[in-house]
């Protein structure tokens, strides 16, 4: 008799394109080669470019906020749901895997109710964590050895204000997600006269990420001060449809009469050669190791601060976060080291296996506690903010409330010049 193993990731979306969609993609084909029937269960509706993720369109969208917010009779509903979804076979054995704040609270109640172990991976570049709620929660899972983060600093961070924990103690894993680049065709190459500009710039991110507004008022800080060159600045990436990020970036350059501004949306995969026309680069994260390995001298952004690292591989190693040593750089002066004084010349192209190793994560879930337990979020007392956030998704739903946010963010997050 066949062991079946089911492998549930629930997270907050697999529309739009990044590194956790990325991540997401690159874990579900890992699993699914090991045997395992994978399901993943999002919150948000819109538009999958990566094709791997097409057929999971299973959307809840009260897996957006915390599961105790809502009544026990609302939660039991939603968790029904899930499981005639998803639990098809008399399963020997059931992981489910959470990737941000809300969604691992319907993680925890999900696994109870099905007999699975739950590993939170937090995801999130950086967070915080006001509730005493989930600070319970958090130091729940930490305890038994069922939360990591993305890097070194994550949990350290997230735990400071409330549980600190030393370095040594901040479990990580890797989320590969850089398997973006292919050698593939490019219209917008056929667009793009590379002999008009002096220099073409590149950025490969999300444009909706905290970094990209101080990225990019440090760029036209320093094409301000070099008006007789002209700039292309290329960048590859979009933001959610119903944002105005890329409108507020338009609007950013309009008078900036020495760059031309493409956007190109979201691509996937990222053609190497629209990579390799580009004679700098600055992004953060993840993107900035795709970009580096393209051996184009690449300035990486801190995701707390939002300022330089370095150039990564060059001046420093870390293209999410500055280790305590390292100073911020300045922009102008580094860009100048690349374009300029010619002190960081393009490298040979480095290239990765097509299918990350994520033995480092089977690894871990075999380190989590044996034994099953699970936080109990029954008749846990809401603060004040979850009272009335409780109140406001029992009177018009969690759809409705989410599309208020997406309004209240959109006029809060208009870019500053």
């Amino acid at each position: 008799m066949s062991y079946l193993k089911k492998y549930i990731i629930i997270t907050p979306c697999v529309t739009n394109m990044g590194g956790a969609q990325m991540y997401i993609r690159n874990k579900y084909t890992y699993m699914q080669k090991k045997g395992w029937d994978v399901d993943i269960i999002t919150a948000q509706k819109g538009h999958i470019y990566i094709s791997d993720l097409q057929k999971f369109n299973f959307v809840i969208p009260e897996l957006n906020f915390n599961v105790y917010l809502y009544p026990k009779s609302k939660r039991e509903k939603i968790l029904r749901t899930i499981t005639e979804r998803i639990i098809t076979h008399p399963y020997d054995e059931i992981i489910i895997e959470s990737t941000c704040g809300s969604e691992s609270t319907w993680a925890e109640v999900l696994a109870k109710k099905i007999g699975a172990k739950h590993l939170f991976y937090n995801l999130q570049e950086q967070d915080s964590y006001q509730s005493k709620n989930m600070q319970d929660f958090l130091c729940f899972k930490y305890d038994r050895r069922e939360l990591a983060g993305i890097n070194a600093k994550s949990l350290y961070n997230f735990f400071l204000p409330f549980h600190p924990i030393s370095e040594e103690q901040s479990y990580y894993l890797l989320a590969y997600c850089n398997n973006v680049e292919e050698d593939i065709s490019s219209p917008l190459l056929d667009k793009i006269d590379t002999s008009k500009y002096n220099h073409i710039i590149g950025c490969l991110t999300r444009l909706d990420k905290p970094f990209v507004e101080s990225a990019l008022n440090d760029f036209i800080s320093y094409v301000n001060t070099n008006s007789e060159k002209k700039y292309l600045l290329l960048l590859i990436g979009g933001a959610p449809e119903e944002s105005s990020y890329v409108q507020n970036i338009q609007n950013m350059f309009k008078a900036i009469h020495n760059v031309d501004l493409i956007i190109t949306g979201y691509i996937f995969p990222v053609p190497i050669k629209l990579l390799d026309i580009c004679n700098a680069f600055f992004t953060s994260a993840g993107s900035a190791r795709v970009c580096m390995r393209s051996g184009i001298p690449t300035i990486s952004y801190d995701a707390n601060d939002y300022r330089p690292i370095g150039i990564l591989g060059r001046t420093t190693n870390n293209s999410l976060m500055r280790a305590e040593n390292e100073p911020i750089q300045d922009f102008s002066k580094l860009m100048d080291d690349i374009l300029e004084r010619n002190i960081y010349a393009k490298e040979p192209r480095t290239n990765i296996p097509n299918e990350p190793d994520f033995s480092s994560h089977d690894e871990f879930l075999a380190s989590m506690s044996k034994e099953n337990a699970y936080y109990n979020f029954d008749r846990v007392p809401l603060d004040h903010s979850e009272r009335k956030l409780s109140m406001a998704l029992r009177l018009i739903g969690a759809e409705n409330y989410a599309k208020l946010g997406v309004i209240k963010k959109r006029l809060l997050t208009k870019f500053k010049r």
